[in-house]
């Protein structure tokens, strides 16, 4: 693994640490966690899903999917940013969850 790979790679930890840490510490059921994951657009979902739960390489979702490899990052990423919106705004008590048409 290069340098560049290996800073990406850090960072996806660390921002997957992140996020399970949003969900832990604002108590939401796993019905809504959920309930957020298939809120997300289906193009994030997809990636997320298969990185996330399945276990793919950025490297194995672009050719699955046929996108770039940076496509399927640039996914995770605001699918991870799209949950932690969700769950601040479950956490505030904002009932209503949408998505904004610029995150699509």
């Amino acid at each position: 693994m290069d340098a560049k790979s290996s800073s990406v790679h850090n960072y996806e930890e660390n921002d997957e640490i992140n996020l399970i840490m949003a969900i832990i510490d604002s108590g939401i059921s796993k019905n809504t966690l959920f309930e957020m994951l298939c809120l997300l657009p289906e193009k994030f979902r997809t990636v997320f899903n298969l990185y996330i739960i399945e276990n793919y390489s950025h490297a194995e979702i672009a050719s699955l999917l046929g996108i770039s490899e940076t496509t399927s990052q640039f996914r995770l990423l605001k699918a991870k940013q799209l949950l932690k919106k969700f769950i601040k705004r479950k956490s505030i008590g904002t009932e209503a969850i949408k998505v904004d048409p610029v995150d699509e």
